[in-house]
């Protein structure tokens, strides 16, 4: 995730579509001790958990995120490392991972998560998507997105789940009306749009020359509805 780099960090910061809460409260219906939000960004999905716990921990290899993340007494930012996260053995009852997994999933990561957590802790997998940046190749060609291949429904099927049950799996869709200076911030937290973006158009003044490509294609200054794909799934850690 080395392409998380300050412009796109404050893009993340600027604007994320707050489709966190209703994603989790989708699920979630009583107050955990401890969460551990895993690749938090800026914070948004931490703060989403915290809704749900009493208190959490959230980490992300990005110091550039951490350095933009929003503050909340309840939750603690920490720069992830790749000793794992041994500081929190056996303690956590609630973990989240929100459109993370498609840069890091593999049998490790798997193992140092379910080492954190208690028996009977909840484990949830989500993640997000719109035709802003998957299919509208004038705004972000696709050659342009990114070297790792990203599933939005990606979850831990293909590795070795003992001791973890799979609750639910699901997908829904929601519309949101968002403004032209949402949808600008939308775009540039694309790492491979950021790069397109400051090719095309240049570094300097760039959040509005993509708010004026914006409002030129859509024909429109107010808000413009957006259709987002969610995705959606619930573990149980099952292990004694």
């Amino acid at each position: 995730m080395d392409d998380y780099g300050p412009l796109v960090a404050r893009a993340y910061a600027s604007y994320r579509p707050p489709l966190h809460p209703p994603i989790l409260g989708s699920v979630l219906d009583r107050c955990y001790q401890r969460g551990l939000d895993y690749g938090c960004g800026t914070g948004q999905s931490a703060l989403a958990l915290a809704d749900y716990c009493r208190e959490v921990v959230a980490f992300d290899r990005s110091a550039a995120m951490l350095e933009l993340a929003t503050p909340s007494p309840r939750v603690h930012y920490l720069p992830l490392v790749d000793s794992g996260l041994p500081v929190l053995r056996g303690h956590v009852d609630l973990l989240t991972l929100a459109g993370v997994l498609p840069y890091c999933k593999s049998q490790r990561l798997l193992d140092q998560l379910l080492a954190v957590c208690r028996p009977g802790a909840r484990i949830i997998v989500y993640d997000f998507d719109c035709t802003l940046l998957s299919g509208d190749d004038w705004i972000v060609p696709q050659a342009t997105t990114g070297t790792v291949p990203y599933d939005h429904a990606l979850d831990f099927d293909g590795l070795d789940t003992s001791g973890l049950q799979r609750v639910t799996k699901r997908e829904r869709t929601v519309t949101l009306d968002l403004s032209v200076e949402q949808l600008a911030w939308l775009a540039l937290a694309d790492a491979g749009a950021m790069r397109f973006f400051s090719r095309g158009l240049g570094a300097e003044g760039l959040v509005s020359r993509v708010r004026a490509r914006l409002r030129t294609h859509y024909c429109i200054d107010t808000t413009i509805p957006i259709t987002f794909a969610t995705y959606l799934t619930v573990y149980q850690v099952d292990r004694r």
